[in-house]
């Protein structure tokens, strides 16, 4: 390990070709970079569920997706003694149906 009275040293920052090959490659119209949102419409498909834990919501596209609230599981999955839960909200069953039906906390 250095002394952290050691100085220290400048990398230096070097970009593969690969990456400038794809930089240059990539193609990004001046609507696309004058709004960023339009480009987050592109990006995501409709009909796309939300990947969050436990939200069963889809994406529409349409702008009322920003207006319905994403219910999901903050914490994590439990499986313990044959039962399942979620650590945020403890409504333990033992079935793995009702497990994965469980709205969100």
């Amino acid at each position: 390990r250095s002394s952290p009275d050691e100085s220290l040293i400048e990398l230096p920052i070097s970009v593969t070709n690969s990456l400038n090959n794809a930089l240059k490659n990539l193609s990004v119209d001046d609507a696309t970079a004058t709004n960023p949102d339009k480009y987050m419409e592109s990006a995501i498909a409709k009909g796309t569920r939300c990947k969050n834990k436990g939200c069963d919501h889809d994406y529409l596209g349409d702008g009322r997706d920003e207006t319905s609230e994403c219910l999901f599981h903050p914490g994590e999955a439990i499986f313990h003694e044959g039962m399942k839960y979620w650590s945020c909200c403890n409504r333990k069953t033992s079935d793995f149906t009702t497990f994965l039906a469980q709205q969100g906390c």
